[in-house]
């Protein structure tokens, strides 16, 4: 049986509504362009080292101050920053979050190791998702927040399900920076947008039309407005990979991969076997999910791109919860036992203590979090 991850991402934010409280209508506002004017506060991580599977090489490993701890989203990096959004006890213990309350989100400087906590621009708002854009000698900080709203703005949508968003870019240097796209109206959590790096810029789906499941793909680069290169695409999750962003759409019906070239924006369109899902690209090769005729287990699949019919099994296991693009031939599956590296590289990774990885270009960041020591940042990538 399998559950794509934006689902699981979508009741998590579900489940944290719940949590927040006082809330009401004439809270509402539009999203402030400058950033938050509080001080930000620094801790230092200290330089650390890690036994990584054969096939991954670590770059970057930082253990974290102990009062330090990331939200279960996980890490973004570039080749000289991390972001990550800080756990919330409140929520995590099930109790409330003040809406008058800025919660915090950090960057992690690899030169220095220093760790620099910054709050959100508007109370009551969370950021735990954001990735970078290289540009010259600064890294650019695209990251995500969202808002709880009440019910009532969300007519027709399910309670406890209504939000809204805010695109900001900033410096990671000093988080100077503007609002680059936000919410027209507060709506489910199926509309927040997932940004992804793509080397030069960052895209993300943007829905246009609720009803009818469709999207437009915006891109953004330093120095320039977020632009559309598709329209008329399902909401789904986005993976870079070969010069195009790939689009596994939401709708466990669509048994299809949708590639955006990012110049052009060309949309091609091929189709999978009957109950496969959560498709990714890597490399040549599109690994999916096909769950068995019962849903009783679910087999992770890989086949040519131009031949999907022509898979191989790569793993069988009674669900998997997460298909992630390793690149070059690699995948990494999410299941009941942890996560696993399967195909050209295959591995099982730290069941114990990995609790969250995210890609970025060539880079994969881990996330550990043993209960009786600091959390660890590690940033790899697959050997040669």
């Amino acid at each position: 049986m399998t559950l794509p991850s934006r689902l699981r991402a979508a009741a998590a934010i579900a489940a944290a509504a719940l949590a927040v409280v006082g809330c009401t209508a004439d809270d509402a506002s539009a999203p402030t362009s400058s950033p938050s004017a509080s001080t930000p506060t620094a801790a230092q991580a200290t330089s650390a080292t890690v036994d990584l599977p054969d096939g991954l090489s670590a770059l970057q490993v930082w253990r974290l101050p102990k009062d330090v701890h990331p939200n279960p989203n996980g890490v973004h990096s570039s080749s000289r920053h991390a972001f990550f959004g800080l756990d919330i006890p409140s929520l995590r213990e099930g109790g409330t979050l003040d809406p008058d309350q800025h919660t915090q989100y950090a960057v992690l400087d690899f030169a220095s190791g220093a760790v620099t906590l910054r709050e959100t621009t508007k109370p009551g708002a969370i950021s735990d998702l954001g990735v970078f854009v290289t540009a010259g000698e600064s890294d650019h900080l695209v990251r995500l927040e969202i808002e709880p709203r009440p019910d009532t703005e969300c007519a027709g949508d399910s309670p406890d399900q209504c939000w809204t968003w805010q695109l900001r870019a900033e410096t990671a240097a000093d988080a100077s920076g503007d609002q680059i796209a936000a919410a027209a109206q507060p709506g489910s959590p199926f509309a927040i947008p997932q940004p992804v790096a793509t080397g030069t810029g960052v895209a993300w789906l943007e829905v246009t039309d609720p009803a009818a499941d469709e999207a437009r793909l915006q891109l953004w680069s330093p120095g320039a407005k977020p632009r559309t290169i598709a329209s008329k695409l399902p909401t789904g999750r986005l993976t870079v990979e070969g010069e195009a962003v790939w689009v596994t759409p939401d709708d466990p019906n669509r048994a299809e991969t949708i590639r955006v070239a990012l110049k052009g924006g060309a949309v091609t369109r091929t189709a999978l076997p009957r109950h496969s899902q959560m498709a990714v690209p890597t490399g040549s090769d599109v690994a999916y999910v096909r769950d068995s005729e019962s849903a009783s287990s679910a087999k992770v699949m890989a086949a040519p791109i131009n031949d999907p019919e022509r898979g191989r099994s790569l793993l069988t296991a009674p669900s998997v919860y997460q298909l992630i693009s390793a690149g070059s031939g690699t995948v990494i599956a999410s299941t009941e036992k942890g996560y696993q590296l399967l195909g050209k590289v295959s591995a099982p990774l730290p069941v114990d203590t990995l609790t969250g990885i995210q890609r970025d270009e060539d880079r994969l960041n881990l996330l550990t979090g043993p209960s009786d020591a600091p959390d660890t940042i590690v940033v790899a990538t697959l050997a040669p």
